[in-house]
């Protein structure tokens, strides 16, 4: 990780990560977790290791809230403040049971939020070299945001990439690809294949695996389509 300019101007500087070092940081945040309350490394990471996971990291984890005043689009707040742990909010609406691949997916992007990003809330203004007050606007993460499909905010490419590796680590997608990962045609049969063994084998939607199978280099366009 090094420290550069932030181009959304919240802070100073922002934390850059490279892909790979989130992959390790939430490999070794998962992989810790379990074999404490396991005694073993297995997946899916279940919903309610998830909510134990965000719960020993947070002040208040409410999973079921009314953000509909937000927006529709927004599914997850995280509230950070000073000298304190941050509460999250997830939205109601991904409650109900067909909906569960989702929740999951903006519980792990919210608890990404909290282990990356709260060291920046703990440092007085005058000493981060403040530019803008939005450091201490809450965190309104919106559907697309979630989902990693966009990479406009830093901290939102971040969440997104981390929550996708906190569900799929990267020694586990290995354990499912092969040691050795072949890159292949996103619109190939293949892919939509290994697709649905990732989306099935960790508890994630489809788009999910597919984001997180393009992040790692998996599915890539610039491979031939055959077949």
């Amino acid at each position: 990780m090094k420290w550069l300019p932030d181009p959304t101007r919240r802070f100073a500087r922002y934390p850059f990560y490279e892909g790979t070092e989130l992959d390790l940081e939430c490999q070794e945040l998962v992989r810790t977790f379990l074999l404490k309350k396991r005694g073993a490394i297995a997946y899916p990471l279940s919903t309610e290791d998830l909510s134990l996971l965000i719960e020993s990291a947070t002040s208040d984890f409410d999973w079921s809230t009314d953000l509909s005043h937000y927006g529709d689009d927004v599914e997850g707040i995280t509230h950070f403040s000073v000298g304190g742990k941050p509460r999250v909010e997830i939205s109601s609406h991904l409650s109900s049971s067909h909906l569960q691949n989702r929740f999951r997916m903006t519980v792990a992007h919210e608890l990404a939020h909290v282990h990356f990003h709260n060291c920046l809330y703990q440092i007085p203004d005058e000493q981060l070299a403040l530019i803008t007050a939005d450091r201490h606007r809450p965190l309104h993460c919106k559907r697309e945001s979630v989902a990693g499909t966009t990479r406009n905010d830093w901290m939102e490419w971040q969440a997104a990439y981390a929550g996708g590796a906190i569900l799929m680590p990267l020694d586990a997608i290995k354990g499912v690809v092969g040691k050795t990962i072949t890159t292949i045609h996103p619109e190939s049969a293949s892919s939509k294949k290994l697709c649905s063994v990732v989306a099935k084998t960790f508890e994630v939607s489809l788009m999910a695996a597919r984001v997180r199978l393009e992040k790692l280099g998996v599915l890539n366009r610039s491979v031939p389509l055959i077949g």
